[in-house]
């Protein structure tokens, strides 16, 4: 049970990290950017929703979220 509540947060985790506007992994990248490239990044903030969800349903992102998610996890807790 444990295993499972320490896997469903790390993915919670690295899935928050995405950057893509409505997650928190856009406001990291921001911070990075320069302000002119931070204003361009954030006029697809509209869009973002959408993004993600077409992220979700093509499967793009198991792609970069599982393979960072079982490397936590197995550092965290062991193979």
């Amino acid at each position: 049970m444990l295993r499972y509540c320490v896997v469903l947060n790390v993915g919670l985790a690295v899935f928050n990290l995405i950057p893509v506007p409505p997650l928190d992994g856009s406001k990291i990248l921001m911070g990075l950017l320069s302000p002119r490239q931070a204003i361009a990044y954030s006029r697809i903030e509209p869009y973002g929703f959408l993004i993600l969800l077409g992220l979700i349903f093509l499967g793009v992102t198991s792609y970069l979220v599982f393979p960072v998610v079982i490397l936590l996890v197995r550092l965290l807790i062991g193979g």
